[in-house]
């Protein structure tokens, strides 16, 4: 089994995009009646914190290659993970 390593510290984004994260991660809904995204929401906050801020990083860069020059892995590693993420997200 491997061990995942946490992501990095927070320090190293923007302020800007490190408040979109946050927001992202802490997301939550009151309305019943959008059932698919009352279910997305609940699938996200199924996965662990470290698939989540990873996620959600990925979200606002929308970049493998930024994720990797952000986070310091390589592009191909980030879309490894976010596919690894999705396929868990859509089970």
């Amino acid at each position: 089994m491997k061990h995942r390593q946490p992501p990095p510290t927070m320090p190293d984004i923007s302020p800007m995009m490190r408040d979109n994260i946050v927001e992202l991660m802490s997301c939550t809904s009151h309305d019943d009646s959008e059932e698919r995204i009352v279910e997305m929401l609940r699938r996200f906050s199924e996965l662990s914190e470290n698939d989540r801020y990873t996620l959600c990083v990925y979200a606002e860069l929308r970049s493998f290659r930024k994720m990797a020059k952000l986070l310091g892995a390589s592009a191909t590693t980030w879309r490894r993970e976010i596919a690894r993420i999705r396929r868990n997200f859509t089970k």
